[in-house]
């Protein structure tokens, strides 16, 4: 997500990022113009249903004709471990 602090926008939010130059200042240990909108999640088995769960509802809520975007972001609280 773009830094609340700064006037730049994206018309999805959150948004995705690739390798780059763009993520890797978002990981920096400094401040950027971008930042991480939802916590890093290790994928494995033992939490599938949880990880569908979740994908599922986003999904459901995408869906209904009532869907607003994001009031607030970052939507989950984001622990800064990359950073220690």
């Amino acid at each position: 997500m773009h830094l609340p602090l700064m006037s730049s926008t994206s018309s999805l939010a959150p948004f995705g990022l690739g390798p780059g130059p763009e993520s890797a200042g978002m990981l920096s240990p400094g401040m950027d113009v971008m930042q991480v909108a939802w916590p890093f999640t290790r994928l494995t088995g033992q939490d599938l249903d949880g990880v569908i769960s979740r994908w599922a509802g986003w999904l459901a809520d995408a869906s209904s004709p009532d869907f607003n975007q994001l009031d607030m972001m970052p939507e989950a609280e984001v622990p800064q471990v990359w950073r220690r």
